[in-house]
């Protein structure tokens, strides 16, 4: 998208405020965040970041983990055990449930030195049966089999569209501390963007988004916590105020956001081309049972002009 979704003067203000508001329900069913833990309220009130990173939900073939930034399963798998935050809405909701990240379950692709802008920077985390099964209960994986024939099959770029980025915002998380008990309140952005800048570098597409906050949201000095956050694409219809989301894909995944300038801070991501045609080959490659033999018919804070 080259404009701001929110401000369309062609759509009914009735009608953006509802398809805004479903395409954060939509969005929240596949993501988390990455939460710290601690093993005392002191550890909670002196840590500087709760959040170590976002997510997407996935399942390649019969295996199912979370697409995310590589700096980020760098950092889960440095801490060891780290709390899921599924999102419900606007907020991403610690539910009790804890996993441990080894190098072993990760399947990326990175730089062959520091971090930087250009990438690459995403990874697949392969989780537990048992913890993808309690996830199930409640969220979905997104399938990433099916989208792949629907972005091939090439049908969604007709109509009316608009992108929003998903994911934890560190700067706007809080910790309450009560007698006996340390609570950690994760928020959960789901923002419409304005995507520009779409550039190729050696095998990794590229672009970068500027969340289009809604009149009276405070912008957040930095987006640190939304890295591995994913970049969604919607299709709508819309007539006066009757309008609903047809369609919803994963177009990208956040790993970078730039310095600070008076029009606000960007987010570079990695495009469909990165995930789709490279990630998901190697994912492939590793495991197997990755590999869908028929597809399917299609029906970590490290800030300062640095990862976000």
């Amino acid at each position: 998208m080259s404009d701001n979704f929110m401000n369309n003067s062609n759509i009914s203000q009735t009608c953006l405020n509802k398809i805004n508001e479903e395409a954060r329900q939509r969005a929240a069913h596949h993501v988390i965040g990455f939460v710290q833990l601690a093993s005392s309220s002191d550890e909670i009130l002196n840590r500087k970041s709760h959040t170590l990173g976002s997510g997407v939900l996935a399942k390649i073939g019969e295996i199912r983990g979370i697409i995310t930034a590589h700096h980020v399963a760098d950092a889960l798998v440095a801490i060891g055990e780290v709390g899921i935050a599924p999102f419900s809405t606007n907020e991403a909701k610690p539910l009790g449930i804890n996993i441990t990240i080894t190098k072993t379950d990760i399947i990326g692709l990175r730089p062959s030195g520091e971090y930087d802008a250009n990438g690459p920077d995403l990874a697949f985390v392969v989780i537990d049966p048992n913890i993808a099964g309690w996830l199930s209960s409640t969220h979905a994986f997104l399938n990433i089999d099916r989208s792949m024939n629907e972005w091939k099959n090439d049908s969604f770029n007709k109509g009316t569209a608009f992108s929003t980025v998903t994911g934890v915002v560190d700067e706007e998380t809080t910790a309450t501390i009560s007698p006996g008990t340390a609570n950690i309140s994760v928020h959960g952005t789901a923002t419409p963007v304005i995507n520009s800048n779409y550039r190729t570098i050696d095998d990794f597409d590229l672009f970068d988004i500027k969340p289009q906050y809604e009149n009276g949201e405070k912008f957040p000095e930095s987006f640190g916590g939304l890295s591995g956050g994913p970049v969604w694409y919607f299709l709508f219809s819309h007539q006066d105020d009757n309008c609903r989301i047809l369609e919803h894909r994963l177009c990208g995944i956040a790993f970078w956001e730039t310095e600070s300038t008076s029009s606000g801070r960007s987010i570079i991501c990695h495009g469909r081309k990165s995930i789709y045609d490279v990630l998901v080959p190697e994912i492939q490659r590793i495991w197997p049972s990755a590999t869908t033999v028929t597809a399917e018919t299609p029906s970590a804070t490290a800030l300062s002009g640095s990862s976000v």
